[in-house]
């Protein structure tokens, strides 16, 4: 399988005085990119290892896949883009 991997700061946009700029990772698979931030992971992967966030293609439309805890193997939210396809703006 042929993956492409990137690595590049975050920091924070918001202008508040304490944050704490992270690294984002993303790996380009063929099934989908796969989006890390540093210092969180997923139920089932090794601290360091894990994906918050997936996008995929589902018949053509782009979905958007969260893990957003940790102590839960199932991803919390599956968002279709079918909505925001340019198709679909009323003029």
């Amino acid at each position: 399988m042929t993956k492409t991997t990137t690595t590049f700061p975050f920091i924070c946009t918001y202008g508040c005085d304490n944050c704490r700029p992270f690294d984002v990772t993303t790996e380009l698979y063929v099934g989908g990119l796969y989006i890390r931030a540093d210092g969180y992971s997923d139920c089932c992967s090794k601290d360091g290892h894990g994906q918050q966030v997936l996008i995929e293609n589902r018949h053509g439309v782009p979905h958007v896949i969260i893990w957003a805890d940790i102590n839960d193997e199932d991803p919390t939210h599956i968002v279709s883009l079918a909505g925001a396809a340019e198709s679909e703006r009323r003029e």
